[in-house]
């Protein structure tokens, strides 16, 4: 194998110091003649030499490094999430980190002591899967700044964007209700996050507000994934529900599958509403019915709140709620048009 060109290698083509390249590599070679310059310039493409990041931050400032930490990145969900993240890192010269870590305590925990142990400037905490005490240990009390997003619920965050879901549960409860729905169930994760929380308390005060009594026998728990979906049909079907509201959109289109696969139709049989509005919504058939939230922005709202804090750390807490919206397509039916 090849050895990797260094910058010693560099500075013995050019017939100088170490220093001397690396002050000309990173910009500060002013004080040097331009023969020098040109010398290491020359050098440098000659042998294809690409400079350390570390090495780099040992003379003058590093570039801003930032880590982020997902739970899934296969979720179409989180894939448009690291998108806006990326969009505006890329406009800023940030290079982002980011680690998929599922619903893995352990492995949450290590990249973030990994990342700060390694100097990255600061987090988009995105994984409800971080534990407070871990967060508090290395990001607090090292004052790393950090943005917890509306799932990441930690008591001490520094910044926050949030997603308004209560209203995004009530939403969908108003809409079945007005189609005549009053038996609408709702399919929840067995392991509940802040803000899948929250979409249930709008799904309860949805149902309370148009004078229908919430029933815990139509609350149905599974995995939160389309294989969830999938397999928690055969409990619904058991059910008198005529309406269902799905935690999100993967495991609505499990539901899908589930529901087929015992013959039943949609919306003929049972209506359903989804949430996050991810791009498969208008792809599968019917087109799914779902609560909409910008995952764009929020991935981008984040990465401009992080570098605030990053640029201004003394700066007041900031907290920032997106709005959500109900977009109708056609896996809902209205009571009055019959079977």
């Amino acid at each position: 194998m090849k050895n990797r060109i260094t910058i010693k290698d560099v500075a013995q083509a050019a017939d100088t110091s170490v220093t001397t390249v690396s002050l000309i590599l990173n910009g500060k070679g002013q004080r040097f003649s331009k023969e020098t310059r040109e010398k290491v310039l020359y050098a440098q493409q000659k042998l294809g030499y690409i400079p350390n990041y570390f090495a780099q931050s040992l003379v003058g400032k590093p570039n801003t490094t930032i880590g982020v930490i997902v739970p899934d990145i296969g979720n179409p969900f989180f894939s448009s999430f690291v998108k806006g993240i990326e969009d505006i890192t890329f406009q800023h010269d940030i290079v982002p980190l980011i680690f998929d870590v599922g619903e893995d305590v352990s492995r949450a925990n290590y990249y973030l002591q990994r990342l700060t142990q390694r100097t990255v400037d600061g987090f988009i905490l995105a994984a409800p899967s971080i534990a407070q005490e871990i967060v508090d240990q290395t990001l607090n009390k090292n004052g790393i700044p950090y943005v917890a997003t509306d799932q990441t619920y930690l008591a001490n965050s520094s910044d926050e964007v949030l997603v308004d879901d209560e209203k995004g549960g009530h939403l969908a409860i108003d809409y079945l209700v007005r189609e005549g729905h009053v038996r609408i169930a709702m399919v929840m994760p067995t392991l509940e996050t802040n803000n899948l929380l929250k979409r249930f308390e709008g799904y309860q005060n949805g149902l309370v507000a148009n004078g229908i009594s919430f029933d815990e026998r139509l609350v149905f728990n599974t995995e939160f994934s389309r294989y969830g979906g999938y397999v928690i049909a055969d409990q619904i079907l058991k059910s008198d529900a005529t309406a269902i509201f799905c935690v999100n959109d993967d495991v609505a289109i499990g539901l899908y599958r589930g529901l087929k696969d015992s013959g039943k139709k949609i919306p003929d049989d049972y209506s359903i509403i989804g949430y996050d509005d991810i791009d498969w919504c208008q792809f599968v058939e019917p087109q799914l019915t779902t609560i909409h939230q910008p995952v764009y922005e929020m991935g981008t709202k984040s990465t401009d709140m992080l570098l605030n804090r990053i640029n201004n750390p003394k700066m007041a807490h900031q907290s920032y709620t997106l709005d959500v919206s109900l977009v109708v397509r056609d896996s809902t039916k209205s009571m009055e048009q019959g079977e």
